[in-house]
């Protein structure tokens, strides 16, 4: 099924309704397959580390679906990242989530601290320096958490970081950070 609209899927548990985002696969944005072996994650993971593309934002599904092509790209082209997508998931400001490495693959979104092999990065597309994200793309990301955490992808008591706590990077940009510091889990 190709989905065009971001749409919430619905999963009954314990007499709670939870929503959680679809997810744009990989076949549907037209990834291409890693050129080399990613090993998989140990499940669940301890870390969400939130990212910014630091660039600028994508407004229709067709132009989001072609930004995540071309990043990918540039990754395996990068000789530090290669191989595939550094994320394991990205965001679009309309909320639309698509699926980088996914749940199961270790991400690149850290470089070479350590932090890669238990985590799940996701990055919002946009740079947010001096603009925060709109609240489509913050729910999304709040709603794929929710969701790791009840796949048993993400551990229950999580730590969420911003990428610049564990690199000194400026990501995921001034203005997100802020936000991300009042979220639930946050600990830098």
């Amino acid at each position: 099924m190709h989905i065009t609209t971001f749409i919430l899927m619905s999963w009954i548990t314990a007499g709670v309704v939870l929503s959680y985002p679809d997810i744009i696969s990989r076949s549907d944005w037209g990834a291409q397959s890693a050129s080399k072996y990613i090993p998989n994650l140990k499940h669940p993971v301890e870390y969400a580390v939130i990212h910014h593309t630091a660039s600028s934002s994508c407004s229709t599904i067709e132009k989001c679906k072609t930004y995540v092509r071309n990043t990918q790209s540039g990754h395996i082209d990068d000789p530090e990242i290669g191989s595939d997508i550094a994320y394991n998931f990205l965001v679009d400001k309309n909320g639309n989530v698509y699926e980088g490495r996914g749940w199961d693959k270790v991400g690149y979104h850290c470089g070479d601290w350590g932090i890669n092999s238990n985590s799940i990065g996701i990055a919002v597309i946009g740079n947010f320096m001096t603009r925060e994200p709109s609240a489509e793309a913050q729910d999304a990301v709040k709603s794929l958490l929710e969701m790791a955490v009840y796949k048993r992808k993400l551990d229950s008591t999580y730590k969420l970081r911003g990428h610049r706590d564990v690199n000194g990077s400026a990501c995921p940009g001034d203005k997100f950070y802020n936000l991300i510091k009042l979220w639930p889990h946050f600990n830098n």
